[in-house]
């Protein structure tokens, strides 16, 4: 069960589950000292462990091991991927393909900074962040998706799934997107899918969502960083 092999990796760490399943409230603070990060990894080679991201993705997200992710784990490794956003039918099709799949565990706090990526969230994110320009560009419609039905926001994200080559360059980076991007709602969908990676399930909420749409977990946006970097952190092979 995945759930004990977290337990028996956090051995020797300071950190434990109960301690991270208490950090579930809804006020998007900082997690604390001992709050867990949980983040899928995947690769081909033992390189592609190394860093909670490929440089494609400068700041991953990072689910908190809360009672939600922890009942997921209870249920079988598939329903943890899907718990943390993964498809079935994308897994399935990758491990066809030969590629690994390791959940890391370790200390939210080692990674020095921590961004719930609610709505307003990213507004503060990109102002801090990016060129004024790109957050300037992006406010208004950041609005917009915010008030959006969660059916409608899931419509346009898949709608930039997937863009042609014109489009990912004016989206694929803040100071493309600053200079280059078009200033319209789909645009701005397509800048949050390709540069911060948010998928069609992303919400704005700060928490995960599951493909029935249910609430999942407390997630934070991270800087990406060196695994090794992270003293606490562990692995747990999966093999969905």
């Amino acid at each position: 069960m995945v759930v004990q092999q977290v337990v028996d990796a956090l051995a020797g760490t300071g950190l434990s589950l109960p301690a991270a399943a208490s950090a579930t409230g809804d006020d998007g603070v900082a997690p604390t000292p001992t709050t867990v990060g949980a983040r899928v990894i995947f690769g081909r080679d033992e390189g592609d462990f190394a860093f909670l991201s490929g440089p494609g993705q400068p700041w991953p997200f990072v689910a908190v091991m809360d009672d939600a992710l922890l009942q997921a784990m209870r249920n079988g490794q598939m329903a943890l991927m899907k718990h943390l956003g993964f498809e079935e039918d994308w897994v399935q099709e990758r491990v066809d393909g030969g590629t690994r799949f390791k959940l890391c565990v370790f200390n939210l706090a080692e990674c020095g900074e921590c961004v719930s990526p609610t709505w307003d969230g990213l507004r503060g994110f990109v102002q801090a962040k990016w060129p004024a320009a790109c957050a300037a560009k992006l406010e208004p419609h950041v609005a917009t998706m915010s008030a959006m039905p969660m059916e409608q926001l899931f419509e346009l994200a898949r709608g930039v799934e997937r863009v042609d080559e014109e489009t990912y360059a004016r989206v694929r980076c803040p100071e493309e997107y600053a200079t280059r991007g078009l200033d319209t709602l789909r645009e701005a969908r397509a800048f949050l899918r390709h540069t911060l990676k948010c998928t069609e399930l992303f919400t704005g909420t700060g928490y995960t969502c599951l493909p029935d749409r249910r609430r999942g977990s407390r997630e934070f946006l991270v800087p990406r960083s060196a695994v090794a970097d992270l003293p606490s952190h562990c692995f747990i092979d999966l093999d969905p």
